[in-house]
């Protein structure tokens, strides 16, 4: 239980600090707004983002690319 009200207010303050989420208080009211366009644009963003990552890792994962002499370079950059 504690896990998970630390994990929403983990994402409640990315929110606000990336700006989807606005918070505003006066003497009698609090209002916690969601700006949808803003939360989409953040969205496609990370979205592309995960994506480069999962092609970066995929090459990374397969272990060997080609240069363009032909030669075969592993992760670890050396040739053979």
């Amino acid at each position: 239980m504690m896990r998970a009200l630390l994990l929403i207010a983990v994402v409640g303050f990315i929110l606000l600090v990336v700006g989807v989420l606005h918070y505003r208080s006066s003497q009698n009211d609090v209002t916690i707004a969601i700006d949808k366009q803003k939360a989409r644009e953040t969205t496609e963003q990370v979205i592309e983002k995960g994506k480069e990552l999962g092609s970066k890792i995929a090459e990374q994962a397969k272990g060997t690319s080609e240069n363009s002499d032909g030669s075969a370079t592993r992760a670890t950059g050396r040739q053979h």
